[in-house]
């Protein structure tokens, strides 16, 4: 499986994913944007809703740092907010704008083919908390061999177009490898040797 722990802290998203194929290591981070927040109804936090925007930003995030790994292959993803990994995991959630973002996350999955799978984590076990509050300096340390990139979000207008344009304004441009993939291939060349 491919194994992903995300989190968000309000301000910021983060990520750590680990692909135990290749040993491919990536650490994501990003400032949640301002437009993010207009989208839906006016709350005093958005716990659940930036929870859930960071699991989408993680699958995101890894389809476009390796194209196609997610392909019929189990995804495990480690969150330790319970609305949100309940939601995730019956693909529905009677707010309505966490719905919308659960069958993004879902729309997307699909479009991988990949197997999502949820697990809890406690928040003070979750590592991707380092991440989210744009600490990668320290998981860069600890975790070796890692490669830092910028968390992938969907863009602003795919939110107002129909379902069924989703999946194509998810998906990455090219399926050109990206630096992190070519990266990950050469120190797997290295350690055939």
């Amino acid at each position: 499986p491919l194994l992903m722990l995300a989190l968000s802290m309000g301000a910021g998203l983060g990520m750590v994913a680990f692909d135990p194929e290749s040993g491919l290591r990536i650490v994501a981070y990003r400032q949640t944007p301002e437009y993010f927040f207009s989208l839906f109804e006016r709350k005093s936090q958005y716990v659940g809703q930036l929870e859930s925007l960071a699991v989408l930003g993680a699958d995101l995030t890894i389809a476009k740092q390796w194209p196609g790994c997610m392909r019929d292959r189990r995804v495990v993803h480690f969150i330790d907010n319970t609305s949100s990994l309940a939601g995730l995991r019956k693909g529905y959630s009677a707010k309505p704008d966490t719905a919308l973002l659960i069958m993004a996350f879902w729309i997307h999955a699909a479009t991988c083919a990949s197997i999502p799978l949820f697990e809890y984590v406690r928040s003070k076990h979750n590592i991707a908390d380092l991440a989210s509050r744009n600490d990668v300096a320290t998981l860069l340390g600890v975790l070796p061999r890692s490669v830092e990139v910028e968390m992938v979000l969907p863009p602003p207008a795919m939110w107002n177009a129909s379902f069924d344009e989703w999946s194509g304004r998810m998906s990455p441009p090219s399926h050109k490898r990206s630096h992190a993939a070519r990266h990950a291939a050469r120190r797997a060349r290295k350690r055939a040797v």
